[in-house]
């Protein structure tokens, strides 16, 4: 029988749904983790005023420290999407999440102040992608938690549109966290949900 939030719906197995849960919730985890403490290493670090990816710049203290972290979410991230799209038939999706950990990598790997072109192009994955993933993620886990992934993205799709305006009051440190940090604590819920799930919702055709 369906349910009445789920229609359309039909329960499908997806083998790697837990292996792939635990590495979207470790690389949100790792993700934040890094960036919260490596801002308490650099003296005068100020969130308000300074991205977070000065924290992986050349010649910073903290530049191997962050860097590898996100290299190794960005890793645990195309594992993950690997895990959880083999036995769906949804092309668009799996691009978008792939291209989330293929943007983190990209940021590890070229320091703004050594690439500033590659590391912006990893950035803009991770938040176009990362905020997308996150608003259609919710056809693939039912139930009203749902909501709150979408919630999640919107907010991140709308905090890089209003970068600009949101700048004035948070300053533009604080604006880009208001579009990455929903991003990865969405990966934390996602992850979580797919750990728990004995079973995948997923829609009867393949999603765009």
């Amino acid at each position: 029988m369906k349910r009445s939030d789920d229609s359309g719906y039909k329960p499908k197995y997806s083998r790697g749904r837990n292996g792939a849960g635990i590495f979207f919730a470790l690389g949100g985890i790792l993700t934040l983790l890094a960036t919260t403490t490596a801002e308490e290493v650099v003296s005068g670090f100020s969130v308000k005023y300074q991205a977070i990816s000065t924290l992986g710049g050349a010649g910073y203290p903290t530049m191997l420290y962050w860097d590898s972290f996100i290299l190794l979410s960005g890793i645990l991230w195309v594992i993950g999407t690997n895990f959880l799209f083999r036995n769906i038939g949804s092309h668009l999706l799996s691009l978008c999440f792939y291209l989330i950990g293929i943007g983190l990598i990209l940021v590890s790997l070229n320091p703004w102040n050594v690439n500033s072109f590659l590391h912006t192009i990893g950035a803009l994955c991770v938040a176009i992608f990362g905020a997308i993933a996150a608003i259609r993620s919710p056809r693939l886990m039912g139930g009203h938690i749902r909501h709150t992934s979408t919630f999640l993205g919107i907010l991140s799709l709308f905090a890089l549109i209003g970068d600009q305006w949101i700048s004035l009051v948070l300053g533009p440190g604080g604006a880009e966290r208001l579009i990455y940090y929903p991003i990865f604590f969405w990966a934390i819920l996602f992850g979580g949900v797919l750990i728990g799930k004995n079973s995948l919702a997923v829609p009867s055709s393949p999603i765009p």
